[in-house]
């Protein structure tokens, strides 16, 4: 019996305790499985399909789990090299400001990645506008960086998956009949201000398209389920298809006395 596998990272909007609603939701059989929105990939790791494309915009994020495929070993011996302290974890974080970084191993991105995630403030990655991280230090001085059975278990989940750093209407030419997308994008925010995971941010029009993308996927018999934040402007925009609303604990505000329960909609086109 395969262990279970934990996502290895914390990720705003993970959703690993939203599973018990999520799982039950899947269909039960599909060919590929699809995520252009990986993040935390809890869904992935709970279902570990035979196939899957899993995709992100973040780059950062997607040389870790590729790290993690091709060299789990060499990337648990880097992230033991790391101290843990507030002038190597400034050090670290701010080797995006050199035009060098461009050129660093991706190894190294990934290994820069997984540290900022275990030892910024709150775990909560974020960059600016020019797509540099921006973390505080957490202060944290023995973070665990990782557990070894959980990630070489992931090793061994993504063998037979194919990973990219792609935008996510690239699925319009990847699935086909039979296939399962599932899309985890970030949350229409309803004038809330919202932080950015990658430099560009997600918007209206970006919401939009992606239903644009559920449209096109729907009229070519791939089978969709996509999570969202539960305003009006998602329930208008997806309101041909079928919507389920959920209450979803979130526990990665920066204030303590504001992570409650937040309203969150799944929405299937099945």
């Amino acid at each position: 019996m395969n262990m279970p596998i934990a996502p290895i990272i914390k990720w705003v909007g993970g959703k690993r305790a939203l599973l018990p609603h999520l799982l039950p939701r899947v269909p039960p059989g599909f060919r590929t499985y699809h995520e252009p929105f990986l993040g935390g990939g809890a869904l992935f790791c709970a279902l570990r399909p035979r196939f899957a494309y899993l995709a992100d915009a973040n780059p950062e994020l997607v040389a870790l789990y590729r790290a993690v495929k091709a060299r789990p070993q060499a990337l648990m011996r880097r992230m033991a090299e790391f101290a843990c302290d507030k002038a190597e974890y400034y050090r670290v974080r701010d080797l995006d400001r050199d035009p060098a970084f461009a050129t660093l191993p991706e190894l190294e991105r990934a290994a820069r990645f997984l540290y900022i995630n275990k030892t910024c403030f709150n775990g909560l990655w974020r960059v600016n506008r020019q797509g540099r991280a921006n973390n505080a230090w957490g202060k944290r001085v023995n973070p665990t960086f990782y557990d070894a059975d959980n990630l070489l278990a992931l090793h061994e989940a993504l063998r037979t998956a194919r990973l990219a750093r792609a935008p996510f209407t690239d699925v319009l030419s990847l699935a086909r009949p039979g296939d399962f997308v599932y899309f985890d994008p970030p949350y229409d925010s309803e004038g809330r201000g919202a932080v950015r995971y990658t430099w560009d941010g997600f918007g209206r029009d970006d919401q939009r398209r992606l239903w644009e993308v559920c449209v096109k996927l729907h009229r070519m018999g791939v089978r969709w389920m996509l999570s969202n934040a539960d305003t009006g402007f998602i329930r208008r925009l997806f309101r041909q298809f079928r919507i389920e609303g959920l209450a979803a604990p979130r526990r990665l505000s920066g204030d303590p006395a504001a992570r409650r329960d937040a309203a969150e909609v799944v929405v299937r086109n099945y």
